[in-house]
């Protein structure tokens, strides 16, 4: 397989696991809206392995994804129920 396969139309893995990176270099998933724009999901510098679970549900109108203390699960929950720490938040 070459360095840097390109593919076009979807590609399927089924029961596998996608690591994007190894231990000495920073990977990074990038998504493209179909124009000139992207988002980015890169990580920052962590102390440990980190998971994050996303909510089964959409949620409603106005609705945010909020961690635990624990950051063990991500929930849909109203922006009024959301207490906010600090800037940027929902």
């Amino acid at each position: 397989m070459a360095n840097s396969p390109t593919f076009s139309g979807t590609l399927t893995v089924q029961g596998a696991t996608i690591s994007v990176g190894t231990t000495t270099q920073q990977g990074s998933l990038v998504l493209n809206d179909g124009s000139s724009n992207t988002t980015t999901l890169q990580s920052a510098a962590i102390a440990s392995n980190l998971t994050f679970k996303l909510p089964s549900g959409y949620g409603g109108s106005g609705d945010c994804i909020v961690g635990d203390a624990a950051v063990t699960y991500l929930s849909v929950q109203p922006v009024e129920q959301v207490v906010v720490v600090g800037t940027n938040c929902c």
